[in-house]
């Protein structure tokens, strides 16, 4: 509890003196924390390292304390080729990864969810193996033990899954758990889409900066047109602006 209230000293302090962050619609997102878990954003290795330089300063200086060089790690984005990253904290050099996890989902450099669908899929069937003796015992009724599938083994499957990009291999790997993703998607996304909030700002806002060569991938947002059966943003917010119409068209339960 202490250590969370020194750092929320710090990120006060920080947000007045540091402007360096990602740009999404109109604002800029520098740092995503929950509790002591913490990612610092950056569009650049240089602002990365004065983030980092300039928290470390302000932990020194006011707490005398430091950031953990070992468990700290930075990681660059990119849909392109692989950036290497020289980033230091006291003169010793931060190691570069290609994913870290944050609050349970895996992230990756490429920006993509393959790995992080295949991770959950996994959770997901040793999740059922240790339940399997439950799931699969004739001696309950079945909608019981469906009702036990979604508890124990659907949850795990898809946590998180309200911000995947769904390609088609990514569709054909999850096979059985492929509807519980749209519709559960569906459900958070027209949740978003009524009420304003620095959420909604990300999933719709354009993010600033050049548009890279090559075949562009497709928005997120692009994908929800699609899966509602939308032609536009507009006609997906006039959509969710009715819950009841919502529910119908992602075929939702009221559970």
């Amino acid at each position: 509890m202490l250590f969370n209230l020194y750092i929320e000293e710090v990120l006060k302090e920080l947000r007045v003196e540091v402007k360096q962050g990602v740009r999404i619609g109109g604002e800029t997102i520098s740092v995503l924390r929950f509790a002591d878990d913490i990612a610092f954003c950056a569009e650049t290795e240089n602002d990365l390292q004065k983030v980092l330089t300039k928290v470390n300063k302000i932990l020194w200086d006011k707490y005398g304390m430091q950031l953990n060089k070992k468990k700290t790690k930075v990681m660059a984005c990119s849909k392109t080729n692989q950036v290497l990253l020289n980033i230091h904290i006291d003169n010793a050099r931060i190691e570069q990864v290609h994913h870290f996890n944050y609050l349970g989902s895996k992230i990756t450099e490429d920006g993509r969810c393959k790995d992080e669908i295949i991770s959950r899929i996994a959770q997901a069937k040793m999740a059922f193996q240790n339940k399997k003796h439950l799931l699969t015992t004739n001696s309950m009724d079945l909608e019981i033990r469906k009702r036990f599938l979604k508890i124990y083994v659907w949850n795990i499957a898809l946590y998180g899954c309200e911000t995947w990009k769904i390609s088609a291999i990514e569709k054909r790997k999850l096979e059985a758990f492929e509807m519980w993703c749209y519709l559960r998607r569906a459900k958070i996304i027209g949740h978003l889409l009524r009420h304003e909030s620095l959420s909604k700002t990300v999933i719709e806002g354009d993010v600033e900066g050049h548009i890279g060569k090559g075949r562009p991938r497709m928005e997120y947002m692009k994908q929800i047109i699609i899966d509602m059966g939308k032609n536009s943003y507009k006609e997906l917010k006039e959509l969710s602006n009715d819950r009841v119409t919502w529910r119908t068209a992602a075929n939702q339960s009221k559970d």
